[in-house]
């Protein structure tokens, strides 16, 4: 169930617009501290707690694929970032 603040148990629901407008600035998700799970731009995961903390991550960050861990996703990070840059106007 989601709540009326957009989370979903351990992750935040984040809208369209907000998820282009972080993109636009070259983030292209989140990674955990250990380098071992990865959320994308709309799956925002809760702050931190002892488990996993995530932070901010551009595609030059990543060496590999990141795939998001979210149930009912699955995104390729640096899928997305590759079709945002396209979509950039030159």
């Amino acid at each position: 169930m989601t709540t009326p603040d957009g989370w979903r148990g351990a992750t935040e629901l984040t809208p369209e617009r907000e998820a282009e407008r972080l993109a636009a600035t070259g983030i292209v998700g989140y990674r955990q501290d250990r380098d071992q799970l990865h959320h994308c731009l709309h799956h925002k995961p809760a702050p931190a707690n002892r488990c996993a903390d995530f932070h901010a991550v551009t595609a030059d960050a990543l060496d590999h694929r990141a795939i998001c861990v979210h149930w009912d996703c699955g995104r390729d990070l640096l899928a997305t970032a590759a079709i945002t840059t396209q979509e950039q106007p030159r």
